[in-house]
């Protein structure tokens, strides 16, 4: 093969790897929201300050807790396998493993740290999906609803996130039955 032909198929393959890559990662994502099974995650009040970096909302969760029946084989940073349970329509880590779960919905997460509360020990979990991207023109307007309807006790906010073999992609965060984005226009 002569150096032409060769630089031609080299250049051919590196343009393929690297349309394959994006392509590959955006075809995961939408798989999993078409066909990933949903869960609704409560969304918590988050720090004032800083709600907001550029053009997403930084998201909280309630239920990022999960008693741990020994600490000793867990610690800060570990990466766990969550098993999800949905309690009162809402989702929650029920327990946290090692090895990957066999028929059980759970998500791959990041332990955040551990404490101990009397004899129980408790891990923070990081969720994969804490941010909410949207629209730069919008995200200040979306900001002030999402900071007075979680000080609102009627409304329940939360994320609408698809889950399939552990990945989880956050679809919408909802405040009562309002997706935020119909909200604002």
């Amino acid at each position: 093969m002569d150096k032409k032909k060769f630089l031609i198929l080299a250049f051919t393959l590196m343009a393929f790897a690297q349309l394959y890559v994006p392509f590959s990662m955006v075809w995961e994502s939408e798989s999993i929201l078409a066909k990933g099974t949903p869960y609704r995650f409560r969304t918590a009040p988050i720090d004032p300050n800083d709600p907001f970096r550029g053009k997403y909302i930084t998201l909280n969760f309630k239920d990022n807790i999960c008693n741990i029946a020994n600490d000793s084989i867990w610690s800060q940073g570990d990466k766990a396998y969550g098993i999800l349970e949905n309690v009162n329509g809402f989702a929650s880590i029920r327990s946290l493993q090692k090895s990957k779960p066999e028929n059980k919905d759970y998500l791959y997460l990041t332990i955040s740290y551990i404490v101990t509360v009397g004899n129980e020990n408790k891990a923070n979990l990081v969720f994969p999906f804490d941010k909410y991207y949207m629209e730069e023109s919008k995200a200040y307007a979306a900001e002030k609803i999402y900071r007075e309807r979680q000080l609102d006790t009627i409304h329940t906010t939360y994320a609408l996130v698809y889950v399939k073999n552990g990945v989880g992609r956050l679809s919408d965060v909802k405040i009562g039955d309002s997706s935020i984005r119909d909200m604002l226009k």
